[in-house]
């Protein structure tokens, strides 16, 4: 009996085991989350090349942001002199040496500017102004080195702040008038109002200054701005003091008897912003540097920063290692346009207060060292030109001339090549007059054509005249301030040196309005008027 139980029991748990399973299920959630970091942006090899003042010139800039581009709140270069050739990234902008573009970034092409010439703008500072307040504090700031009275300072966008009343310390400055708006920052701009007042028109390319310095403080080439940075034009002539002319377009925006300032010579061209949407593109870089952006070899550097903002201030750096050149550049501007000598006597020699002309004005522009030369070639009777109607061979004596009307017996006259080859002036007297032909010696020199021109000259020379008739020569002196006479040189038609001094010049130009001319003739000289070219020149050495 024993036995049969068992073997049921046994039977019995085998029979459980072997019955089907029955599932049972049930879920629940819990919710999760992660932030995707905020990635600091990458800067790649900088592009660049070798400059030149006034060219077209371009800096490339890859940018890498794994949060794509859009997350960019600003791409900017610095292109910047190094004396060592040790690059240190400059504090603030300086139209000699050193510039920055910046691209805030947004839109379909992005916003550009460029800090130059007027402008400063400051790192590792800080700067407060309080709406309403005429004080400013600062930390870590150089206020009296930078600043001085008369100084705009404005947002780096351009807005207006202020204008400093007072000699500022290095921490602290008074404005004339409570700040426009509240502002915290470690950047900042600076410039200073430019004497008197303009008026423009849209559209119009005049601009009338009120009491305004034209001549001394703005240079053709430079560009005129509002006080907040408007650009209003590219200046493209200076009449005088209170008159100049803008380029093509004329002025931007109409404004009337307000202060101006200048944006200098540095000029922003055409920018271009990649698709926001990648992750990785090139910001171009367009620009013509200033005119005074300073001469040098393999010193010029670039350092290309990548600012990410959304919600911190993740910032990358890159300067490019290699430096680049920035060639010579020179402009000569001659303020005094004109100069007449009204009765000039035959025989006059060289002497001070003899046929002197003084207070010559011009203006000389450079990056660099510089020499001032001053070069002429022969003058003509402009009531006696005409031309040659026929082909004259090598030899001839009697040329037929378009008209004779103006010229007479004994005067020199000087045949001129006009197609430029390979033949040079031939300077005759003439011996006869008949009817549209003349009589001359000693004969042509050289074949002349048809067109080729016959002028009464006063012919220049590199030395003092003497008993050759109908010539002339010049002497000059860059300042009759302190030398006079003593000091001046014969002039060249290659041009002789009359300064070597000169240094690399504010945007504005070294004047110098004491040149002096001195006129010399011979002693047997036909009596009319000569006119002729007189060249001030710039060597940049």
């Amino acid at each position: 009996m024993k036995k049969i139980l068992v073997s049921i029991i046994v039977v019995m748990v085998t029979l459980i085991a072997l019955l089907p399973t029955i599932a049972i299920a049930a879920q629940d959630t819990s919710s999760g989350q992660f932030t995707a970091a905020n990635k600091v942006p990458a800067v790649g090899s900088i592009t660049s090349d070798n400059m030149t003042p006034q060219t077209n010139e371009s800096v490339t800039v890859p940018v890498t942001d794994n949060n794509k581009l859009k997350q960019l709140d600003m791409v900017l270069i610095k292109l910047f002199y190094d004396a060592a050739g040790d690059p240190d990234l400059p504090a603030q902008a300086d139209p000699q040496d050193a510039a920055i573009i910046k691209c805030s970034v947004g839109g379909a092409s992005g916003t550009w500017s460029i800090i130059t010439s007027g402008s400063v703008i400051l790192a590792k500072t800080t700067i407060s102004f309080t709406s309403g307040s005429t004080a400013v504090t600062g930390t870590g700031t150089a206020f009296d080195t930078e600043l001085e009275v008369g100084s705009i300072l404005t947002k780096t966008d351009g807005t207006v702040l202020g204008e400093v009343a007072s000699p500022p310390t290095a921490t602290a400055l008074t404005l004339t008038a409570g700040a426009t708006s509240a502002y915290s920052g470690d950047t900042y701009r600076a410039g200073t109002f430019l004497t008197g007042t303009i008026s423009t028109i849209s559209s119009n390319t005049a601009v009338t200054g009120s009491g305004a310095a034209f001549l001394t403080q703005l240079v053709v080439g430079g560009i005129l701005t509002k006080a907040d940075g408007t650009v209003l034009g590219e200046i493209e002539s200076i009449t005088n003091n209170d008159s100049l002319t803008l380029t093509a377009g004329g002025a931007s925006a109409t404004y009337t008897n307000d202060r101006y300032m200048t944006a200098g010579t540095w000029k922003l061209l055409s920018c271009t912003q990649p698709s926001l949407q990648n992750s990785s593109g090139d910001f171009v870089f367009a620009f013509q540097p200033g005119k005074t952006a300073r001469k040098a070899t393999s010193r010029w550097f670039v350092s290309a920063t990548a600012i990410d903002n959304p919600g911190g201030s993740d910032t990358k750096t890159q300067i490019a290692a290699n430096g680049k050149t920035m060639d010579a550049f020179g402009e000569v501007r001659v303020v005094s346009t004109s100069v007449t000598w009204t009765s000039a006597d035959p025989g006059s020699g060289f002497a001070d207060d003899i046929n002197e002309k003084a207070g010559l004005d011009v203006t000389y522009i450079s990056n660099g060292d510089y020499t001032q030369s001053v070069s002429a070639t022969n003058w003509f009777d402009t009531a006696a030109s005409t031309t040659l109607t026929g082909a004259e061979p090598t030899s001839e004596t009697v040329i037929a001339v378009a008209i004779a009307t103006g010229f007479d017996v004994g005067q020199k006259i000087i045949v001129t090549d006009t197609d430029g080859a390979p033949f040079e002036d031939h300077v005759c007297t003439i011996t006869a007059i008949s009817g549209s032909d003349l009589t001359i010696t000693p004969g042509l020199g050289e074949d002349y054509d048809a067109g080729d021109t016959v002028k009464h000259v006063a012919v220049f020379i590199e030395s003092d005249p003497g008993a050759t008739a109908n010539e002339f020569s010049l002497m000059a002196t860059e300042d009759t301030t302190y030398d006079d006479f003593v000091d001046a040189v014969q002039v060249t038609v290659a041009g002789a040196v009359i300064d070597n001094s000169g240094v690399i010049t504010e945007e504005s130009g070294e004047q110098e309005t004491n040149n002096a001319l001195w006129l010399g003739l011979s002693n047997d000289f036909d009596a009319a008027t000569y006119q002729g070219t007189i060249t001030y020149i710039i060597t940049n050495s």
